[in-house]
């Protein structure tokens, strides 16, 4: 197939300050008509260049600071094979070597193109530079584990052709070591193990994995309501065979009972350790969500001050309920009734806990669901708690004068 550019911005090879894509920097040369047909990759004084093949304009790709991205002449008979096949990429050890070796942005742009326009093999995606991701794990491990230089390494955008975004995570969580935020560390432990879930670990090499693994084994430590998620993740990572037990299916219909008076209920039970889940049953049409966690005094502190107000995530059927829990003096509880489903259904906890600071980026449409007419007061106490820790504008004060039945 004919070469397209890799980066969004190019400009003439001859002119070192000449405009980037023409003059028109918020275009993507991606996706320029201009680059439908006759171009070829090129190399020129180190640099990656497009050629045309009648007209001979020479165009060079920069990355985002302008510079030239550089590229090898090995690594540029590479492209060449690859483009020759496009999308179909050639994932041989001699092509992922010579790969790995050149330049970031160079090894950036082309999985990110590929991702895109096709569906790379895991293997290549084993050319990013996760010696980065590799050597931030075990910083934010030593960090976490007693007196250590705090992590100075940053991920970056390198590694977004991987998946789930799980290095801004960790990105996240480094960050907040690093200026003593508590609260932005534990949200970024909490978005790491959410996304390692989401990770296709076969394209992570195997040191990486087993670097991040050790991480996620260590954050229970600090943060107890990471305990069953950080050892599945791990799991994940190591592609174990067992990565946890599973939902638990509840029919609707009640067994039969001699005495029909009152209401009757069934209880199904689900642990995600240390969060114990109750789905309650009942013959008036309501399912009754409960949810309980045993806390050890000592990391309960961190809990309430990292969490603010804890939310759980319960999982019925494709929805996602938000339960706050109350703090007590050995842990925390909290409840939620909503309608029965029509049939029966699954109920799991999939993601961690959160709190208000992952709160602050729900929407309206993510929030709804948990606010029913029939909340109980206590919950609703806790919703106003989260509430003024948010802006004034967020959605969740009107969806709570709404239910309050306030006039704005």
């Amino acid at each position: 197939m004919p070469a397209k550019p890799l980066s969004n911005w190019v400009r003439p090879a001859a002119d070192p300050y000449g405009d980037v894509n023409d003059g028109d920097e918020r275009a993507d040369a991606r996706q320029l008509p201009h680059f439908a047909h006759g171009w070829r990759h090129d190399r020129a004084d180190g640099a990656l260049v497009l050629v045309h093949e009648q007209t001979g304009e020479r165009l060079v790709e920069v990355d985002e600071t302008c510079t030239p991205i550089r590229v090898t002449q090995e690594g540029l008979r590479v492209l060449r094979r690859i483009e020759d096949a496009w999308p179909h990429a050639p994932w041989d050890a001699e092509s992922i070597a010579v790969l790995a070796a050149e330049d970031r942005p160079l090894r950036y742009l082309l999985l990110a193109r590929l991702v895109t326009e096709g569906e790379p093999p895991p293997q290549l995606f084993h050319v990013l530079p996760w010696e980065l991701v590799t050597r931030l794990a075990e910083q934010v491990r030593a960090t976490l584990r007693g007196p250590a230089a705090v992590p100075g390494i940053l991920s970056r955008h390198w590694f977004a052709p991987a998946g789930s975004r799980f290095t801004a995570a960790l990105d996240q969580l480094a960050a907040g070591l690093r200026f003593g935020d508590a609260t932005a560390a534990r949200a970024g432990a909490t978005a790491l193990c959410s996304r390692i879930s989401e990770l296709q670990a076969a394209r992570v090499p195997a040191v990486t994995r087993e670097a991040l693994s050790l991480l996620l084994l260590e954050l229970p430590s600090r943060d107890p309501l990471l305990a069953h998620f950080a050892s599945r993740s791990a799991e994940r990572l190591l592609e174990a065979a067992d990565v946890g037990e599973g939902a638990v299916r509840v029919p609707i219909a009640l067994p039969p009972a001699a005495d029909t008076s009152g209401v009757r209920r069934m209880r199904y039970r689900l642990r995600r350790d240390p969060l114990e889940v109750e789905a309650v049953v009942t013959s008036s049409g309501v399912l009754e969500l409960g949810v309980t966690a045993r806390l050890d005094p000592g990391r309960a502190g961190y809990v309430a001050e990292t969490y603010g107000v804890v939310v759980s995530r319960v999982d019925v059927g494709p929805r996602t309920f938000l339960i706050p829990l109350d703090r007590h003096a050995d842990g925390l509880s909290g409840t939620l009734p909503v309608r029965l489903p029509l049939r029966e259904f699954d109920v799991d906890v999939t993601l961690p806990a959160i709190g208000g600071f992952e709160v602050a980026g729900l929407s309206e449409e993510d929030l709804l669901p948990s606010l029913p007419a029939s909340l109980p007061r206590p919950a609703l106490r806790l919703w106003r708690e989260l509430a003024a820790e948010l802006r004034d504008d967020h959605v969740l004060h009107s969806l709570l004068a709404r239910l309050s039945g306030d006039v704005l």
